[in-house]
């Protein structure tokens, strides 16, 4: 893994950052990062002491041409591996135990770091320090000012148990080979660690929008028929759970079901409800004071239902799920939440509803395909994601005129069922119009903030 900082890095910032990891990166507003989460069992990479290759996968950025430096940081030989609390500077050795210089112009020149450039690599070589059992090497990668003050931050997590590599060097330089290289976006990755988790690719959310889709993470509990409480996690296709007016709804699919996804989620804290705070991603929308809005626009003071929020944190946890019910809202922990995202900032009708009619064809299954389960699954599947990031590609004119589409739905719906028959779907129809309720906000804008 890898976070972008702007900056001399650890030898010149001050103050240093709260977070080692993830490095205060401004991708996550100078927050916690997937990567700086603590109560998760990261994989380790077997190490020796001795000199070792680490390589620099750059692919994502490769600039060779202004690369100034690699720096790597180890743990404390004192340090002790400690799942419950997170990382900090002061279970680093103060020093860098590797400091490697490169230029460009003489890219043969140090043989402790190596330009492929066919690869769009770095092979470089550190003198690792003897140490003993399970410690962390925290990495950087700088560029040469003034063409960019860019720094690539990265964590290694080792294990010294006499099964590392043993130590090896540079072979003979390589020569760089000519022609025109691609210099997208960097996000380089630093080798011998194998990523740690599975995150988002491409382009990470910018700071007005920190949510990572929509979902609720494996802590929240729902009410199933017949079971009782059970953890999110463990909910099935076809369970019957709480839903709005005290109702059972069973669950058609999910948006998300990810049990080993690192997500960044709110935490909604309210009255009587302190021990089992409500847990969803910033869009995911809630009930409050009467209607749908999304989880960062909660306030301390604000009504969950008949629960007022005493706060609201941050946290990152292991697992995101959203499973998409019939009736299109879920009680969890005890909170009315909808199944949806808030997929529009400019909408004619409310937003919770809006996606609710989207969602009408793949909840009735009124094309025959989509009447099995596990085909509606899919569908569902297939199409949340898609909903739910409409609003960061349409300018504010398309995304009235997509909530618009909202009533050609319920109508197109509604004359597909009475040409085949199905007088059941015909109520089903005028109940779901009913249960929308189209609240016509006359063109405003919804309030959506960030935290």
């Amino acid at each position: 893994m890898s976070v972008l900082s702007n900056g001399p890095g650890r030898i010149g910032d001050n103050p240093l950052p709260n977070n080692v990891c993830g490095y205060g990166s401004t991708q996550f507003k100078d927050g916690i990062t997937p990567w700086d989460a603590y109560s998760v069992d990261w994989p380790t990479n077997d190490m020796s002491s001795g000199k070792q290759e680490f390589r620099w996968n750059i692919q994502w950025g490769s600039h060779f041409g202004d690369t100034m430096e690699f720096r790597h940081w180890i743990t404390r030989e004192d340090f002790v591996y400690d799942r419950d609390r997170p990382l900090n500077w002061g279970d680093f050795e103060e020093a860098p135990f590797c400091t490697l210089s490169y230029n460009d112009a003489t890219p043969n020149a140090n043989p402790d770091v190596i330009p492929l450039k066919g690869e769009a690599k770095f092979r470089t070589y550190c003198d690792v320090p003897q140490r003993s059992g399970r410690h962390v090497i925290y990495a950087e990668w700088g560029r040469r000012p003034p063409s960019s003050d860019e720094r690539f931050h990265s964590c290694i997590d080792v294990q010294f148990n006499g099964n590392g590599p043993a130590p090896t060097g540079p072979t003979a330089p390589v020569a760089p080979p000519t022609g025109p290289f691609l210099r997208p976006t960097p996000a380089p990755v630093v080798a011998p660690a194998p990523t740690p988790i599975q995150v988002p690719t491409g382009s990470f959310p910018s700071p007005t929008t920190p949510a990572f889709g929509f979902c609720f993470s494996a802590l929240n509990k729902v009410e199933v028929q017949g079971k009782g409480l059970v953890p999110i996690s463990d909910l099935e296709i076809g369970d019957r759970i709480r839903a709005g007016n005290d109702a059972f709804s069973p669950v058609l699919g999910f948006g998300k079901r990810q049990h080993d996804k690192i997500a960044q989620y709110l935490q909604l804290f309210s009255e009587g409800l302190e021990d089992t705070p409500l847990e969803l991603t910033h869009d995911h929308m809630v009930f409050v004071s009467g209607k749908f809005v999304a989880a960062s626009e909660v306030r301390v003071g604000d009504l969950l239902g008949t629960h007022r929020v005493v706060a609201i944190k941050e946290v990152l946890r292991r697992g995101a799920y959203a499973p998409v019910t019939e009736s299109g809202d879920l009680v969890v922990g005890g909170v009315l939440a909808s199944c949806y995202t808030s997929m529009l900032d400019y909408s004619l009708f409310d937003r919770h509803a809006a996606f609710h009619a989207f969602m009408a064809p793949f909840r009735a299954g009124w094309i025959s395909r989509w009447s099995y389960d596990e085909d509606r699954a899919v569908w569902i599947r297939q199409w949340c994601p898609r909903l739910s990031s409409l609003k960061y590609v349409l300018s504010p004119l398309m995304q009235y005129l997509v909530s618009s589409v909202v009533v050609l739905i319920y109508v197109v719906s509604g004359v597909v069922w009475l040409v085949e028959g199905r007088g059941q779907m015909l109520l089903w129809f005028l109940l779901s119009l009913g249960i929308a309720g189209y609240r016509l906000k006359g063109c405003g804008r919804s309030k959506v903030k960030g935290l």
